[in-house]
């Protein structure tokens, strides 16, 4: 599922939607995988780390060995840091609950703004 559409989704008024990092972070985790393989990948990141602050401040080998079961682990760990170093220094904080307020062309312009893997 795309970013977008996790964004979509959660508007139509479901009880405890997603955060909008973890959604991102799932979409990274999916490129070139199995569902089932990037589920695992994202369910051993949540379970290694303890929040997106530790993710960050983590070695990039830390972070590979934990999501190498969904494949392309070194590109996939630069990925996640590379969003998460630009989003402490655009926004102060790893969040993106403000994107749910936003436009779809506006939320297009923001994540365009993240630096590519």
């Amino acid at each position: 599922m795309s970013l977008l559409a996790l964004l979509q989704d959660d508007k139509l008024e479901q009880e405890s939607p997603e955060p909008v990092l973890d959604g991102l972070v799932r979409t990274v985790l999916s490129q070139n995988t199995t569902e089932a393989n990037s589920q695992k990948a994202f369910a051993s990141l949540k379970s290694s780390f303890p929040s997106w602050e530790h993710v960050l401040c983590a070695e990039s080998k830390d972070v590979e060995n934990v999501i190498r079961c969904g494949g392309l682990a070194p590109t996939k760990a630069s990925c996640i840091k590379n969003v998460l170093r630009c989003l402490r220094e655009r926004r102060g904080e790893l969040c993106l609950e403000y994107l749910r307020d936003l436009s779809i062309d506006e939320i297009k312009a923001e994540i365009s703004l993240v630096p590519k893997w």
